[in-house]
């Protein structure tokens, strides 16, 4: 018998689904497989699935009478008075005698780690395979058939972590592969389901440099950076802002990308604005660490301080919706560029090494 809590409950017997019942007794044997062996009071199953019904004599009964009719579905074989072998009652309560292995939610975890394993081998070819087929276990969200339940939030949310993790491993992977179109697609969806983790953007920044877009990988990171200084007020991390660092270098070693993938030319990365002549980077590492500093902190000019230079504004109504470039520089003519997460934005203009930009050293 196996058990499925990666999406809808389900039971499995010898490959056919069993019917388990109505929607409470569902969450009843969610909150039962949660427990994997420990006994559960009825006191305590009545709690957490008729919390509305405290101090109603009555609601135990129907917690025994859920029981039944779930034992029943599970075991049909069994005999009219005869003990339960798979839902068994004891002093403490009640437990699903089940083993961990009989569930996919265990059998996923399983696989991500062998996942993991196969990857830190160097075998990127098994360990895709694996975190694929543990992947496809699941069927909705986690604990879905509970998740109105204060009981399921943890685990859920446990779960989710671990479902995101083998995504970004997937991710990952397609990178390794040499497939970084699909890489970006998949970290893309990453960044849009959790726009806070850095280990997401990473990947997309990474997929997009070996697709030949490094200057939408610069983009996507001044994205995240400027949400993480409005939203939380903090920076970037020290591993994405080596890895900003690697791309405007074009430092393929610190991008660990495989070297079957051709590194993309500061010269051809990059999209100018319209009338803007796009200088190459390569060799000029002292500039490049210059221009970064000057993305990241503000500067102080004489009439007080300024915002980062080149740094996009949010959007606001009126042809002055973004900063004007200064004079003498053309405005790319599709304006501001939309960023992938949270619907922010930033005008990351590849003119911002040239000396007309107003962003050169003092």
């Amino acid at each position: 018998m196996r058990f499925g809590l990666l999406g809808p409950v389900e039971v499995w017997r010898g490959g056919q689904s069993l019917d388990i019942g109505p929607p409470k007794r569902r969450a009843l044997l969610t909150r039962l497989l949660e427990e994997s062996g420990r006994s559960v009071s009825a006191e305590r199953l009545r709690h957490d699935l008729w919390p509305q019904a405290k101090g109603n004599p009555g609601s135990l009964s129907s917690v025994h009478a859920h029981i039944s009719r779930l034992r029943s579905a599970l075991e049909s074989g069994r005999g009219e008075g005869e003990a339960g072998r798979l839902l068994v009652r004891t002093t403490a309560g009640y437990v699903l005698t089940a083993p961990r292995d009989s569930f996919d939610s265990t059998r996923f975890a399983t696989g991500l780690r062998h996942a993991r394993q196969a990857e830190g081998a160097g075998s990127t070819t098994s360990a895709r395979q694996t975190v694929e087929d543990a992947l496809a276990l699941w069927r909705g969200s986690a604990l879905q058939d509970a998740v109105r339940y204060p009981f399921a939030v943890a685990e859920a949310r446990r779960l989710d972590g671990l479902r995101h993790q083998a995504e970004e491993l997937r991710a990952h992977l397609l990178l390794a592969d040499g497939e970084p179109e699909t890489a970006a697609l998949a970290a893309e969806a990453l960044v849009e389901a959790a726009p806070l983790r850095e280990a997401s953007w990473a990947i997309l920044m990474r997929a997009l440099y070996a697709s030949g877009r490094a200057a939408e990988a610069l983009r996507q990171y001044e994205c995240f950076r400027i949400a993480l200084a409005e939203d939380l007020g903090v920076d970037p991390g020290p591993g994405l802002r080596e890895l900003h660092l690697a791309i405007l270098r074009h430092d393929a070693d610190a991008l660990h990308l495989p070297r079957t993938r051709t590194v993309p030319s500061a010269a051809t990365s990059a999209a100018p604005g319209a009338g803007t002549e796009l200088l190459p980077l390569v060799g000029r590492t002292a500039q490049s660490d210059r221009v970064a500093t000057l993305m990241r902190e503000p500067r102080e000019t004489r009439d007080g301080p300024a915002e980062p230079c080149c740094q996009g504004k949010p959007a606001v109504a009126g042809a002055d919706s973004w900063r004007k470039p200064p004079p003498g520089l053309a405005a790319p003519a599709s304006g501001p560029p939309a960023c992938t997460a949270a619907g922010r934005w930033t005008t990351f203009r590849a003119a911002a090494t040239d000396p007309r930009s107003g962003c050169s050293p003092n």
